[in-house]
């Protein structure tokens, strides 16, 4: 979604996605049936959700209507970036290593 009011636009983009695999990294030590191999589908290690991304961008009106040298020197410029975006974490395992 985009939207311009005056000199700023902003823009805001969320996704959502599932990663499923049956081994998300060479040195997880979770045990592997090899008998059923869809036994170990499951989300991957980095699977992360939801996750949404604002940015914007600004060009600020001074100069931009100016003649000759300052125009071509300080006009046109623009002020931009993002926001941090807010997104769940990558799953994990709660294990308990006492016997």
């Amino acid at each position: 979604m985009q939207r311009t009011v005056g000199d700023l636009t902003l823009s805001m983009a969320y996704t959502y996605s599932h990663s499923i695999d049956d081994s998300s990294d060479r040195s997880d030590t979770t045990f592997v049936n090899a008998y059923d191999f869809a036994a170990n589908r499951a989300s991957s290690s980095f699977d992360m959700r939801h996750n949404l991304a604002i940015s914007y961008v600004y060009g600020p009106p001074v100069f931009s209507r100016a003649l000759g040298f300052s125009h071509a020197l300080l006009g046109g410029w623009q002020i931009s970036g993002n926001k941090p975006s807010p997104s769940l974490g990558t799953p994990f395992s709660v294990t308990d290593q006492r016997l």
